[in-house]
């Protein structure tokens, strides 16, 4: 199948229009978000911090609330900041590393860039955790002392996990193949023993995780993390503050992992305009894959297919890996999006598990499954073309038709469209 020309004017074109699409969407969930409160899950997810004692999540938010009240300045502002200096770095990261491999307008699309952009997840950890993935890989590529640079991982590893153990899913296990496959090419090396070694070198950020997963919380730590950031629910939102029970993000603190598995599970029993929820997230599963692998460029000296194979054991390798998020968490989109993201990251990395542990069945059947789907005959038959990704988005949460649309730069911008017109008639 033909690559498109990374020069190519239509490329070019549509690139520039996914681009503005995705920035316009940025600067005004920015807005919005000057009056996110209690609600929201964007703005909670932040603020969880240690005053009801030791929390998972909580370090970015306690590192937050002592820097508001050393500065004076108002702590939504610090979160929406961070995220969108957090958001940009990811921008040029993959702008200037990733569109060797995939074309601008799928880098800006509602299945990458676009997905946080237009679901409002701009403002959250999500591209701080995925930079973090980023950092970590550039350290394991340096030439310094094995030893200084493993315990600099860790350290960086374990900070991300104290600020969200999504990371853990995400990050660990490929950062332990990373590092195994490096200890296989030492002398009298072996990819079994590397593998071994790698999740040795990991093991401090893989107790961290234990650790951190004990400290769950519970309503008295939701509760007290709430009311720390009482006076800013005020300012914030007014209109609606305030419940005397905590929401959202701050919340879900105190919930077991039964709760968060029941939530996930609901989506089994639920259908939009006759479609089950379910398959629909298995057909943007499926549409991941043609986008990224149909328009998938080759390095210099590699043959297309050699590369669509190395992308998609990689993609199925970081989808399993991910998957427990999709158990605990109903947030599917997002998932999604991390899933993309961190796949490309770790291909722009040269990550690979074509010639990794044949002994170990799952990296078999990660590249057996990867090899399938690179030689699927949807790919091989059809090109996709730009302007498909005009109707492709990644809904944050509870896919329907309606929301599976407005996830779309289409759908969302026509809604944006319509939402302008009534302001400016009036009511209709």
């Amino acid at each position: 199948m033909p690559i498109s020309n990374p020069t190519s004017k239509q490329e070019t074109f549509w690139g520039a229009l996914f681009a503005a699409a995705t920035g316009v969407a940025v600067l005004l969930q920015s807005w919005h978000a000057l009056h996110w409160g209690q609600s929201s899950w964007q703005m909670t997810d932040w603020l969880i911090d240690y005053s009801g004692g030791f929390v998972r999540r909580g370090l970015a938010g306690e590192g937050i609330l002592i820097a508001s009240r050393a500065t004076g300045i108002p702590p939504n502002l610090m979160v929406i900041g961070i995220s969108l200096v957090f958001f940009a770095i990811l921008t040029a990261f993959l702008v200037k590393s990733a569109r060797r491999f995939v074309p601008l307008p799928l880098i800006f699309s509602g299945l990458l860039l676009g997905a946080p952009a237009m679901e409002g997840n701009a403002i959250r950890k999500d591209a701080m955790i995925l930079l973090v993935l980023v950092f970590c890989l550039w350290l394991l590529q340096r030439s310094s002392r094995e030893v200084a640079k493993l315990a600099a991982v860790n350290l960086v590893a374990i900070v991300a996990l104290l600020c969200h153990e999504s990371f853990f899913f995400l990050a660990i296990p490929a950062l332990v193949l990373v590092a195994g496959e490096q200890a296989s090419q030492a002398p009298r090396g072996n990819t079994s023993s590397g593998f071994w070694r790698g999740l040795l070198s990991l093991s401090p950020a893989i107790i961290a995780m234990g650790v951190i997963s004990h400290f769950h919380g519970n309503q008295a730590t939701a509760r007290a993390i709430d009311a720390d950031w009482h006076s800013l629910w005020l300012q914030a939102d007014p209109a609606t503050c305030c419940t005397v029970e905590p929401q959202a993000a701050i919340d879900s603190m105190q919930w077991s992992v039964r709760q968060g598995i029941a939530l996930s599970a609901e989506c089994l029993h639920q259908f939009s305009h006759g479609i089950w929820v379910p398959l629909a997230w298995l057909v943007l599963l499926a549409l991941s894959f043609y986008f990224f692998l149909g328009w998938l460029r080759p390095r210099d000296g590699q043959s297309t297919q050699s590369a669509r194979a190395q992308l998609a054991a990689t993609m199925v390798f970081q989808l399993v890996m991910v998957s427990p998020l999709f158990v605990l968490g109903r947030d599917f989109g997002r998932w999604i999006f991390l899933w993309l993201a961190s796949s490309l990251i770790l291909h722009v990395f040269g990550f690979g598990l074509l010639d990794f542990a044949p002994e170990f069945w799952f990296f078999r059947l990660c590249r057996s499954m990867g090899e399938r789907i690179s030689n699927a005959r949807l790919l091989t038959r059809f090109q996709p073309r730009y302007w498909y990704l005009l109707l492709a988005g990644l809904p944050a949460c509870c896919w329907t038709v309606e929301h599976g649309f407005r996830a779309a730069p289409a759908g969302y911008y026509l809604r944006l469209l319509l939402v302008l017109t009534h302001h400016w008639r009036g009511p209709l």
